[in-house]
């Protein structure tokens, strides 16, 4: 019992919680620096999809303008018809004007 009670205060025994402390204190410095570094790489990861898929984004919108375009134009065709076929009924509403005058 003696001898269980001088391991028990030994001074190697005494130094394990210091010893233990030591070693653990650089461990959570070293934790809290990892923690830091993820949160600092998720939020450069973050900024990193964001900006895919804005250029996703833009890139979408620009295919959209070149098929707004190529409708716009079938629309800029379908005015000129329009027009010339104005052009035509007013040359024959005056033709036929002329004639029922006459």
């Amino acid at each position: 019992m003696q001898q269980r009670i001088l391991l028990l205060q030994s001074p190697r025994r005494m130094q394990a919680p210091s010893r233990l402390a030591e070693l653990v204190t650089p461990l959570s410095a070293h934790f809290l620096e990892a923690a830091a570094s993820t949160l600092e790489h998720l939020l450069l990861y973050d900024t990193a999809v964001g900006a895919v898929q804005a250029g996703e984004a833009a890139a979408a919108l620009a295919q959209r303008c070149v098929m707004l375009a190529r409708e716009l134009r079938g629309t800029d065709l379908l005015a000129e018809r329009t027009r010339r076929l104005r052009r035509s009924l007013d040359t024959l509403e005056a033709l036929v004007t002329r004639l029922l005058l006459s």
